[in-house]
């Protein structure tokens, strides 16, 4: 909680707004294009950041999952969230051939889309589940702590994935890097 009351730099309030605000409301709203009004979708994008966010920042730390890009935080819950909006705030209005949402008097809608939801969400679990069962029996899933933290570029290239002015010499001699090959 104390994440929500520190003191932000400039950098790190526009680096939320690039990477996570925009992106939630792309995609949360690009699951109700052609269903919901334009004042929907601006209700339905707004809505959308805090829930990526609480996504990002609380139910990754409850479950623990490694997801350095926060791709679920931001694609799996935002569209989540425009799939279950849509049901909320379709309109015969702006799409004849599709159905009305619970806000126009069909709470049916809003039953499909839930059903659309949580089956999109076992099939995808259980798909991935097969698929990285398969590619275990080959390879290993993970790289070993030594090579993650030294880091993939040095580990598996042996090579920097930045152009710097410090030689090989020096980062073999860093002590971080003295101490995960020794």
């Amino acid at each position: 909680m104390k994440y929500l009351f520190r003191k932000h730099t400039l950098y790190v309030m526009l680096s939320f707004l690039i990477l996570v605000c925009i992106p939630a409301n792309i995609f949360a709203v690009e699951s109700v294009a052609g269903y919901v009004t334009v004042q929907s979708a601006l209700i339905i994008g707004l809505i959308a950041t805090p829930i990526c966010y609480f996504a990002i920042h609380f139910i990754k730390a409850c479950f623990k999952y490694d997801d350095k890009l926060d791709a679920f935080g931001v694609h799996g819950i935002g569209g989540i969230w425009g799939a279950i909006a849509t049901g909320l705030f379709a309109t015969k209005s702006v799409n004849p051939a599709g159905n009305n949402g619970l806000f126009y008097g069909n709470q049916e809608q809003l039953l499909h889309q839930s059903v659309g939801v949580i089956t999109t969400i076992v099939l995808a679990n259980v798909g991935t589940f097969i698929i990285l069962k398969i590619v275990s029996l080959f390879t290993s899933l993970r790289v070993s702590k030594e090579d993650e933290l030294m880091g993939l570029d040095l580990s598996f290239h042996d090579e920097p994935a930045y152009n710097t002015d410090v030689d090989d010499q020096t980062i073999m001699n860093h002590p971080f890097t003295k101490t995960i090959t020794s």
